[in-house]
């Protein structure tokens, strides 16, 4: 039983890194869209710091558009990193009880 214990811990440890692996990956892209609407926020602001004769909503529109992309990332990045985290969390937390239930239920299943 202590080794099929240790195959099974061996195992997920293995599920978790591959896990991680292919997020980074997905994690990438999401992050180099992220970088698009920087421009939008950057050049808004440029003209919001220097002073001119009349103020003009045209910067804060396009701030809203960079924001916007930038929160849909993040927001993206945040639902990709989800199972990574449970994972992670599942890892720090599992105990011989835990192997003993799934062990349980696969032995049902077959």
């Amino acid at each position: 039983m202590e080794d099929e214990f240790l195959a099974w811990e061996g195992q997920i440890a293995e599920e978790y890194k591959h896990l991680a692996e292919t997020l980074e990956l997905k994690l990438k892209m999401v992050r180099y869209f992220s970088l698009l609407g920087l421009p939008f926020v950057a050049v808004p602001l440029l003209f919001l710091a220097f002073p001119s004769e009349s103020l003009s909503l045209t910067p804060l529109v396009w701030m809203a558009i960079g924001i916007a992309i930038m929160g849909v990332c993040a927001a993206v990045e945040q639902r990709l990193l989800k199972p990574v985290g449970q994972s992670q969390h599942f890892l720090a937390n599992y105990t011989i009880e835990t192997f003993l239930e799934q062990r349980a239920f696969r032995m049902l299943e077959k």
